[in-house]
Parts: structure tokens; sequence; C-alpha cells
């Protein structure tokens, strides 16, 4: 599997934002809400635990936007260290659930299975 940069570092007015910038390969949809999360969930973290973890180790700051609070940067740097993380552990996940399915699919074809 080829590795990807599902996120990159967006900057506008100064102010830089780790954004996932691809979907396409990923098992997965947003059915609503945000992709934030994500990013949460790839450090094994809920999200309150995230921005206290960015803000503590990669020097994000954190602010309210439309009901919710999400991770800025001024340090281009640090930004991309995080964008870095992101992308080697979401192309990680992924590698790893690839692997499981071809497991899976070869112990049915091995079994003889024919339900």
């Amino acid at each position: 599997m080829k590795k990807k940069n599902f996120f990159s570092v967006d900057e506008l007015n100064n102010i830089l934002s780790v954004k996932l910038n691809e979907i396409d390969g990923l098992s997965f949809v947003k059915p609503s809400g945000s992709y934030n999360l994500l990013k949460a969930r790839l450090f094994d973290l809920t999200y309150p635990n995230y921005l206290r973890m960015v803000r503590d180790n990669y020097g994000a700051q954190l602010r309210g936007r439309d009901g919710y609070i999400i991770e800025f940067f001024t340090e281009k740097e640090k930004a991309n260290i995080l964008c870095k993380e992101l992308n080697l552990r979401l192309n990680k996940v992924l590698e790893v659930r690839e692997r499981n399915i071809h497991e899976y699919l070869k112990s049915i074809n091995s079994s003889g299975s024919t339900e």
C-alpha cells in the first residue's frame, strides 16, 4: 500500500492549521460532524485530551469555532511535525486494516467454507 499524505498544513492570514485534505483511499466516510475527531482517535485520545496534548506538546493555540474548539499554530515547524505524525499514524492504521482484511480472506479461502 502506497503511503499518502492525508493531512496537510493550511495557512490563512499567518494562522496555520492541520487539516485533512485527502479522503480518497480512506475506507470510511464522515456521515456528519468533524474530521477533527479523527486526529484525536489517531492518538487514542478523547478530543479534549487531544487538544491539551497538541497545546502542550506542539505549541498549538486553542480557539472556539462554531460550537467547538480547534487548534491553530503560529509556528510552521510545529504544525509540520504534527502533520507528519498524523499522516504516519493514519497510514499505519490503514496498513494494519488492509493486512487484517487480507489475512481474514485468506483464512476463509483456506478453510474451505461454503457458507
